[in-house]
């Protein structure tokens, strides 16, 4: 458990696009300057919205390495 919390569990590199920085930088701030819930509900509802409405063909993805879900676990 430890060696698995202290290696780096991804084998493919992580990208970070556009939106997701924008989701990232914009709850930070909200937490900042406003409120943890505030931050919260508003950038859940953006997820939601823009996986859902938006972009249902092209939708932001969990940033977690598939080794932290749960699926990947039971492989282990």
């Amino acid at each position: 458990m430890i060696h698995n919390f202290f290696s780096s569990q991804d084998d493919e590199k992580i990208f970070v696009s556009n939106v997701e920085m924008f989701v990232i930088i914009g709850a930070t701030l909200l937490t900042v300057f406003w409120d943890l819930n505030f931050a919260v509900a508003i950038f859940t509802a953006f997820f939601y919205f823009w996986n859902k409405v938006f972009m249902k063909k092209k939708p932001m993805y969990d940033l977690q390495p598939y080794v932290e879900t749960e699926s990947g676990m039971e492989e282990l």
